[in-house]
């Protein structure tokens, strides 16, 4: 990814969505963004160890309102070759910002702009389209449905077919909820699912991992917590501080506590082991269960608690004290940080 430093916020689209696709498509293939915006900043030229674009698949070149400093002599140019790399070249349309106040700062931007419509002008004759962007969403819309084509166009051969209906079964669910099984079929929601996953990263890194998803009854509120949220938050990377990921999906009933310990007892680290349903209904019992998964610190082991539907709690045959210690116990989870 090659860029002047007056579009970062829409390199890190470039990454959000690289992230993404490595969510969806563990275990086939796996994208690694490489910036090489630290040449365009400094007359330097690249570090040593940054791979050269030859070596790389895709080049994704996003401009704005400038095109950076000049590369340094004798810097090796791409070779007229179609095999690699794949090139994509984005160019923001938005107007540019330069302080008019400043006649030095007006005078480098006039500059700066000169030189780029030179070089578009340049890319014209060439074979590599110029894509235009608004703003930084229409760049990821971009990107992603681009990488997927790319992906598609590149996919090993033989891979085997995403939903094999002999042995899963139909993919199609009636009026049950998609589960993670089925988050390879599971399709068009795929921006209420990076909202989803963008939000709870925030929330963690606001330290109140939590996530209210509300909507009518039918709207697909499960199926998109269970086989879009969750799949795509536990894929290696896309949380890249915890190193293993378990999951309890908790369905509270008249009794949350019980339905509770049931989902956490089903984890490979407890369901081997003489754990009492009532040693799980504290807060630091649960997280040490997380420490004895995580090799007791060497690996981070998180927890990620559904609780579907919550609306359960708010039921008449639930009492106000259970009701109102379940949800203590939740709030001690988040402010842990691990759940």
């Amino acid at each position: 990814m090659s860029s002047p430093g007056d579009v970062e916020h829409e390199r890190q689209r470039v990454d959000r969505a690289a992230e993404r696709l490595n969510g969806e498509f563990a275990g086939i293939v796996r994208i690694e963004t490489i910036r090489h915006n630290s040449c365009h900043d400094t007359h330097a030229g690249l570090p040593n160890d940054t791979p050269a674009a030859t070596d790389c698949d895709i080049l994704i070149a996003i401009v704005w309102s400038r095109l950076g400093a000049e590369l340094p002599p004798g810097f090796p140019r791409l070779p007229e070759s179609k095999d690699r790399p794949h090139i994509l070249l984005f160019r923001k349309s938005a107007p540019p910002r330069v302080a008019i106040d400043d006649d030095a700062a007006l005078a480098r931007a006039q500059t700066e702009w000169k030189r780029l419509q030179s070089f578009f002008e340049e890319a014209e004759h060439s074979d590599v389209p110029v894509r235009d962007f608004a703003d930084a969403d229409e760049l990821e819309a971009q990107i992603d449905a681009l990488l997927r084509e790319w992906l598609e166009a590149h996919r090993p051969p033989g891979r085997p077919a995403v939903w094999p209906i002999a042995i899963n079964g139909s993919p199609f669910r009636g009026l049950a909820p998609f589960d993670a099984e089925h988050a390879p079929v599971f399709f068009g929601r795929t921006h209420e699912v990076t909202r989803a996953v963008d939000r709870l990263k925030a929330a963690a890194a606001r330290k109140n991992p939590f996530l209210l998803v509300v909507g009518p009854a039918g709207a697909g509120k499960s199926s998109l917590v269970r086989a879009g949220l969750v799949p795509r938050l536990t894929a290696a990377g896309v949380a890249g501080e915890v190193d293993v990921w378990r999951v309890a999906l908790v369905r509270p009933g008249p009794r949350p506590f019980a339905a509770l310990a049931e989902a956490l007892l089903a984890l490979p680290e407890l369901a081997d082991r003489r754990t009492r349903p009532a040693e799980l209904f504290a807060a630091d019992a649960i997280l040490r269960v997380l420490d004895r998964i995580g090799a007791d610190g060497e690996v981070r082991a998180d927890l990620l608690l559904v609780v579907d539907p919550l609306d359960d709690l708010f039921g008449a045959d639930i009492s106000a004290a259970d009701r109102v210690a379940f949800a203590a116990l939740l709030r001690a989870l988040v402010a842990s940080g691990r759940v």
